[in-house]
């Protein structure tokens, strides 16, 4: 099996540090001045519970949308390195006529 191009990790710590750290830290403090609610099961959190699933909420987030952007660019990988091979093959042969 070839090495993927792609690093789940990378995706990772992209979405999580880059994204959606400083998001939910602005969320987490306005839920501490009460002025931003934190909804968890349909219910309004505020406060410490309100921080701890934001702080909850953020590598879940992160792990969910990165593993979606590695699985789909791993799949249009594979499928653009087959399209491209069949490619280069008639290049090949074509130049191979003249």
């Amino acid at each position: 099996m070839s090495k993927s191009t792609y690093s789940f990790k990378v995706f990772f710590f992209s979405y999580t540090i880059l994204v959606a750290l400083p998001i939910m830290s602005l969320v987490a403090i306005l839920n501490c001045l009460h002025q931003v609610p934190v909804y968890f099961n349909g219910q309004s959190v505020y406060g410490v519970e309100g921080v701890l699933i934001c702080i909850i909420a953020t590598p879940l987030w992160g792990g969910f949308v990165a593993g979606i952007n590695w699985v789909i660019l791993t799949i249009g990988n594979k499928i653009f390195g087959r399209f491209q091979r069949k490619v280069d093959r008639k290049k090949v042969d074509s130049s191979n006529l003249s």
